[in-house]
């Protein structure tokens, strides 16, 4: 499938997720107003509840009571609450965001190549989806791209009040750091993750094996795909790191980040976990 596609399909994604939460807010307020009609009020502090204690408990956690958000909370006050564990726990809030993006999009990616196997061969057989190529392509994106990126982003945020871009215009210092992301953090960063999803994969099947082996594996994806990716990178990011520096408010960057990537690692969880001819024929082998 060709990027264009996968990029639909993520944007479709994201478009139900964003549906589906104003639903659910929807559905949780009615369902609080129907549990809390006409029952006895019960005083809490200051607050004053309908439906006694077992009303207040299941009102409090369709609302959204407690340390994390709830799946009544409105769209508004989830925001609110992923803004401030953003602030108070930056790096584990990135990492743990990453972590679920970067499962969802190895299964979207999985799932779109099956499908379009089937669709040039209805003939071929329809490979099952890995769990395992799922697990590892999320840990990495949690233990490994998420502190690159926690880091390197905070270093542009620094360099954007350094006395070298301090009192320049807007648009300068925008510039200056998309430049400095794409041409010197992408290249490295994309290259360092073809060479390390091997071993992840290795580590996380918790067996032996060849470090010599793995790096020889990692350099052939890295001759084979990485310019490919790499210019597909380039086809994406640079405008999109554009449209959040410029465009997007500070407090909505992270979010807006979140929807791009959905996108960018269904492509890249393809692009990584792509096999040489050889190898993919042996599998389909084995499946038949």
């Amino acid at each position: 499938p060709s990027l264009q596609a996968m990029m639909a399909r993520a944007t479709s994604f994201v478009a139900l997720l964003l549906c589906q939460a104003y639903s659910a807010t929807a559905l949780s307020s009615l369902t609080t107003k129907a549990l809390c009609y006409n029952r006895p009020t019960l005083a809490v502090g200051p607050k004053v509840v309908r439906g006694g204690s077992r009303g207040y408990a299941i009102a409090s956690r369709l609302r959204g009571g407690g340390d994390a958000p709830a799946i009544g909370m409105s769209f508004g006050a989830a925001a609110q609450w992923y803004t401030t564990a953003l602030t108070a726990r930056p790096l584990l809030t990135k990492a743990t965001t990453l972590f679920f993006i970067s499962a969802f999009s190895d299964l979207n990616a999985q799932s779109i190549a099956n499908r379009g196997k089937v669709a040039a061969d209805p003939t071929a057989p329809h490979l099952p989806l890995d769990p395992h190529r799922t697990l590892t392509f999320a840990v990495m994106g949690a233990t490994f791209i998420a502190p690159i990126v926690h880091y390197w982003f905070d270093a542009l945020n620094a360099l954007a009040h350094s006395p070298l871009l301090a009192g320049r215009p807007a648009g300068v210092v925008v510039l200056v750091q998309t430049l400095l992301d794409q041409l010197l953090a992408a290249p490295v960063v994309l290259a360092s993750i073809f060479m390390v999803i091997g071993f992840y994969d290795h580590v996380m099947r918790a067996k032996p094996f060849s470090i010599r082996g793995v790096w020889h594996v990692g350099r052939g994806k890295l001759n084979r795909d990485y310019r490919a990716t790499l210019y597909n990178n380039y086809r994406l990011w640079p405008l999109a790191n554009l449209v959040n520096f410029a465009v997007v408010p500070p407090a909505y960057r992270v979010l807006y980040s979140n929807c791009v990537s959905v996108i960018w690692e269904t492509y890249l969880s393809r692009q990584v976990n792509k096999k040489s001819k050889a190898a993919q024929g042996q599998a389909e082998s084995r499946q038949a």
